[in-house]
């Protein structure tokens, strides 16, 4: 396993804010520089070294901050994916876009002649070109999931149910589920499978 590792922004800043501290005061008490703090708050890559560094630093008597907490791990990822496209829709593509590979591939389950968006997905690119495609057919109920998670070794599966909004027909209530690889901490490819069944006698899929 690479050595450096994805820093779990959210907490890292939130952290610091508790604390009353600019990236300067984390970055001098830590022992680097600004610059490596920024990096570290937009979603840069550090060595595990320097993220244990950091966690020490943001340490108190009453709390203590392990490297675990601070770096992403699979299942952090992949429910910022889900989490994504739950309550930003076509718009997802920023929000995980540095927690995946450069070939990053997105499978879509079904028969490749019956929709636009079945099939595959490489790059980042390709994954906005289904969005896109996916949302320009139906939209959806946003911020309604409630996924459960299983965790493999470098993979993970989301589980849950979608409503799906398609002009002039009832909604539509799909099971779905999400298979997440993950390759030195990056995700590198999801497979959508869903309820085709489904899908193709609300035309969907047409």
């Amino acid at each position: 396993m690479s050595r450096f590792r994805l820093v779990n922004t959210d907490l890292l800043r939130e952290l610091r804010v508790q604390r009353g501290w600019s990236q300067k005061d984390l970055a001098k008490k830590a022992g680097y520089s600004d610059r490596l703090v920024r990096k570290a708050e937009l979603g840069g890559k550090l060595d595990v070294e320097t993220i244990r560094d950091i966690a020490e630093a943001l340490s108190t008597p009453h709390e203590t901050i392990t490297l675990d907490s601070l770096i992403h791990d699979n299942l952090s990822i992949a429910k910022r994916f889900v989490q994504g496209y739950d309550s930003l829709g076509r718009e997802m593509l920023p929000a995980i876009e540095p927690y995946i590979t450069e070939d990053f591939l997105f499978h879509v389950a079904g028969d490749p002649k019956s929709a636009p968006f079945v099939g595959n997905w490489r790059g980042k690119e390709g994954f906005q070109t289904f969005l896109d495609l996916f949302f320009g057919i139906t939209s959806r109920v946003r911020n309604s999931l409630e996924p459960t998670y299983t965790v493999g070794v470098d993979s993970v599966i989301a589980k849950y149910f979608d409503t799906l909004l398609i002009p002039g027909q009832p909604d539509t209530v799909l099971w779905v589920y999400l298979h997440f690889q993950f390759r030195n901490g990056l995700l590198f490819q999801v497979e959508d499978h869903y309820d085709t069944q489904t899908a193709v006698q609300t035309k969907i899929e047409k």
